[in-house]
């Protein structure tokens, strides 16, 4: 019995942080396991919003700055819920955001990030944090899979920098509450 009560609960430990899940990368499935270990900032993006032309450009310096050891990445999620801004498909979206951007981290599937259609990833994102209701909407994730905190789109990556870099440096507790406090 003892054993039984061990074995549940490692699989619910198992499944509850970020990394346990799956999204999907064009035609594949891309497990998120392959972050464990790094620290994350996951956005969901679109092509066609008033913060695209501030946030893509700074995601690739925050990218460029940080991610070179291997202890960090951007992940960018593209999603048409909020202002129909990201109406292209995947291939279109990934053509604009390389073009016209350069991004230097990888970009999944568009995809639903609230409601009833959103990737259990997403589920997760918001269940520890607040939800997005708009484009840009950041989350940080720490190297175990756990969200630390989450911004909106008016705050700036430059004002979130130090707080990643805390992050990356084991500097920081996760707050019981909805939206983690460094």
């Amino acid at each position: 019995m003892l054993w039984l009560s061990l074995f549940v609960s490692a699989l619910v430990e198992a499944s509850d942080n970020f990394y346990s899940f799956e999204v999907r990368q064009g035609n594949e499935m891309i497990p998120l396991s392959r972050y464990l270990g790094k620290v994350v900032l996951v956005v969901n993006v679109a092509s066609e919003c008033g913060y695209t032309e501030g946030h893509y450009p700074a995601l690739v310096r925050l990218q460029e700055k940080l991610g070179s050891n291997d202890k960090f990445s951007v992940l960018a999620f593209p999603c048409n819920q909020f202002g129909n801004q990201e109406p292209g498909s995947y291939s279109d979206i990934l053509s604009f955001a390389k073009k016209n951007y350069k991004v230097n981290f990888p970009i999944f599937s568009k995809i639903d990030v609230i409601g009833d259609n959103a990737p259990e990833a997403w589920a997760y994102l918001t269940e520890h944090a607040e939800a997005p209701n708009w484009n840009f909407w950041k989350y940080l994730v720490d190297e175990n899979g756990r969200v630390v905190k989450s911004w909106g789109p008016w705050i700036s990556v430059e004002d979130i920098t130090q707080d990643i870099i805390d992050v990356m440096d084991g500097n920081y507790s996760i707050n019981s509450n909805k939206r983690g406090e460094l």
